[in-house]
């Protein structure tokens, strides 16, 4: 692997949630977890990531705190591997944040762009969870992260939720390990 590819790969993790294991194409093995850099190189100008434009009636922009995690036993499919925890935020389902993992897969050969997966849940006011999980792509070097996310259950009233929608996420930043996240799309309690 390229060595300038590592530090893009940590900032593309950003926005993966619930667990870096590997890929579903990978087997175990016995190597040992690659280090896992400790900042993020600075962006190149790119797309300044805003708000969708549509009506849908969950929207919420977080300030995302970044923590990069060791890569998974099959260091040769991922890049970045990070927690992360949202700042809590309005929402049309009231005090609402995010805690999760993202997992930013190894570029293609040749690409700018690669597959990124993320897994975690909204947090209410009340207790209640929204669990999700997101599939999308990151791209260098701008380290901005497009995902398409899928309600997959939840806690309290929203244990049968459904919905899906959108989540963008701004270059990260190293000091300190934030990025901005826009959300949008529906939630249902089922």
């Amino acid at each position: 692997m390229n060595p300038r590819s590592v530090p893009v790969v940590v900032v593309l993790s950003l926005c993966l949630l619930a667990g870096c294991g590997p890929s579903p194409a990978t087997t175990t093995g016995s190597s040992s977890p690659t280090p896992t850099p400790t900042t993020l190189p600075q962006a190149t100008s790119g797309p300044e990531l805003s708000p969708t434009r549509d009506r849908d009636p969950f929207q919420v922009h977080f300030l995302q705190h970044y923590q990069l995690i060791p890569y998974p036993a099959e260091p040769g499919q991922t890049n970045l591997c990070y927690t992360l925890q949202d700042d809590p935020s309005a929402s049309s389902l009231g005090k609402i944040w995010f805690a999760g993992t993202d997992i930013l897969y190894l570029l293609p050969s040749g690409s700018r762009c690669g597959p990124a997966e993320r897994k975690g849940a909204l947090k209410l006011a009340n207790g209640d969870t929204i669990t999700i999980h997101a599939t999308g792509r990151y791209c260098v070097p701008a380290y901005a992260v497009q995902f398409t996310f899928t309600v997959t259950g939840g806690t309290g009233k929203y244990r049968h939720a459904a919905g899906g929608g959108t989540i963008a996420v701004g270059p990260a930043r190293n000091t300190p390990p934030t990025a901005d996240e826009f959300w949008s799309g529906t939630i249902h309690q089922s």
